[in-house]
């Protein structure tokens, strides 16, 4: 029996250690980045003057994701990301307005974004085989974000409001160079006020629909870093590097990718209109020439109409390099 026994125990570890051979999850350490990037465009409507078209540059931030890549001998199982953490600072700004005779100044002059839990969310392995390139979609149910603005408003500060995005969220992970991308859109209102006495009555108070679009960069590696344009306009020759990768059997959506040397992510566009790295898009080929936006998707995905030979995207870096790929 004790024989028996042994021998049971001694075929299970062996199977055990087949497995452990034949898959495993590899080491990845968490990425901690503190050194973030990019921009939030404010879209407002007023009840007086023009529209708000903003942008504003993320002044600091911190982010903390660890993945979870699960290979057998060599090829990637599975992919899962963990994002803890996600805390974004804006650059203050003020608008001004004129309403019915009454100057009004709406000044911000502190924007706090945070991540209000925790996210994991699967990666798709994306670019060259090898790359450490992943895509990413994040279902918007799960993207809570706790959102702390100070204003001149006559209202306690700060104001403070949990909101979540009114598109998926996505993104690209590239482990190999430690940058991280997220494409987040807010659709919200905010309460405008003008003409407010000391009792807190405004002869102007309402409320208005307000977008914020977030195009977030991560760096926690050790990319080279441009100080200027000019100084790097003359140290770098090196164009992008940039593909558009149909993603279904009917080739009528793409994946598009583009990466730099710099810190600094390249410029995509199609024809006249900017892309997202890791964006998928979806082309209509049409004999009209030239690139039509016609719509975008509840989960970010934007519809074109492509004239023939016109499905191309470009990639530009700081330096003014560029690269051109065919959508195929």
């Amino acid at each position: 029996m004790k024989t028996k026994l042994t021998l049971l125990v001694a075929g299970i570890l062996s199977v055990i250690g087949l497995m452990g051979s034949q898959a495993g999850a590899a080491g990845q350490l968490p990425l901690v980045i503190t050194e973030l990037h990019g921009s939030v465009r404010t879209q407002l409507n007023l009840p007086c003057g023009d529209p708000v078209d903003e942008t504003t540059v993320i002044e600091s931030g911190r982010m903390e994701i660890r993945p979870e890549i699960l290979t057998r001998e060599g090829a990637i199982l599975s992919a899962a990301f963990d994002l803890t953490r996600l805390d974004l600072f804006l650059t203050p700004f003020a608008v001004q307005r004129a309403c019915g005779g009454i100057d009004a100044t709406a000044a911000f002059r502190e924007i706090g974004v945070r991540l209000a839990g925790a996210v994991r969310f699967p990666g798709e392995a994306a670019g060259a085989p090898g790359s450490g390139q992943y895509r990413f979609v994040i279902p918007r149910e799960q993207f809570l974000i706790y959102e702390s603005i100070v204003d001149n408003a006559p209202v306690p500060q700060p104001e403070t409001r949990y909101e979540r995005p009114s598109q998926d969220v996505f993104g690209v992970i590239d482990l190999a160079r430690k940058i991280v991308q997220l494409h987040v859109v807010l659709n919200t209102q905010v309460r405008f006020r003008a003409g407010c006495v000391r009792s807190g009555r405004c002869l102007i108070d309402q409320r208005e629909a307000v977008t914020q679009t977030a195009d977030v960069v991560g760096v926690g590696g050790s990319c080279r870093t441009a100080p200027s344009v000019a100084t790097t306009s003359l140290s770098d020759t090196t164009p992008p590097t940039v593909s558009c990768t149909a993603t279904n059997s009917l080739g009528s959506r793409f994946l598009v990718l583009a990466s730099d040397d710099d810190c600094v992510p390249p410029t995509i566009t199609l024809g006249p209109y900017p892309l997202t790295n890791g964006a998928v898009i979806q082309l209509q080929v049409s004999d009209q020439p030239g690139v039509q936006l016609r719509n975008t998707s509840r989960n970010g995905i934007e519809h074109f109409q492509v004239g023939r030979g016109d499905a191309v995207v470009k990639a530009t870096d700081l330096a003014g390099n560029a690269s051109t790929a065919r959508c195929r």
